[in-house]
């Protein structure tokens, strides 16, 4: 069987004055298996050019995307879905979007063989990651893992409504992972 391919389409970033935020765009990666084209956020309207030139650099048009996920319901990480028409949305029943989905509502929601969407609270409540068994194991983390500054120096999101359960949620990806794909940067390797 063919892994799926993880594809990086637009890489975001975070910019802080100190504690506080003052511009935020996610990151957004395309997951392709036999089955599916799915896309995981799609960032902010600041970068909405961005995600669509990365999706034609790879070939695949906006309606081609069958299956939406956002990791949570911040407006940096979901400002674009109404370009993907032909998209189920997933979120959490904890965290939804502002606009109809598919609410997932326990630990892992399996979307194909080798794609599940895992809980993984901390940032905010319903906070979900996918995990991708492919040639490297990635785990696309959404703000669980904003940066890769926050896995170097093993520091939860800033930000958060539940500290115990944002490090449980870390320690959980990366003791899993080949690579992540963080919330607000390129994708990098873990090292084991």
């Amino acid at each position: 069987m063919t892994p799926p391919r993880v594809d990086v389409v637009c890489i975001g970033s975070i910019a802080r004055d100190g504690f506080n935020i003052v511009e935020a765009h996610s990151t957004c990666t395309l997951v392709r298996t036999k089955k599916h084209v799915m896309l995981v956020d799609t960032s902010d309207r600041a970068y909405r050019q961005r995600l669509l030139d990365g999706l034609a650099g790879i070939g695949v048009a906006p309606e081609e995307v069958d299956i939406l996920v956002n990791t949570h319901s911040h407006s940096d990480h979901n400002s674009n879905n109404r370009l993907f028409t032909n998209a189920t949305l997933y979120s959490h029943v904890l965290d939804p979007p502002p606009s109809p989905f598919q609410a997932m509502q326990g630990v892992n929601l399996e979307i194909d063989e080798k794609v599940r969407l895992v809980h993984t609270p901390g940032h905010s409540p319903g906070s979900i990651s996918v995990f991708v068994d492919a040639e490297a194991r990635t785990v696309i983390a959404g703000d669980a893992i904003p940066t890769q500054d926050n896995y170097l120096k093993d520091v939860p999101p800033a930000h958060h409504t539940d500290l115990a359960m944002a490090v449980e949620s870390m320690h959980r990806i990366i003791s899993w992972a080949d690579r992540v794909v963080p919330g607000h940067g390129p994708m990098f390797v873990v090292k084991h």
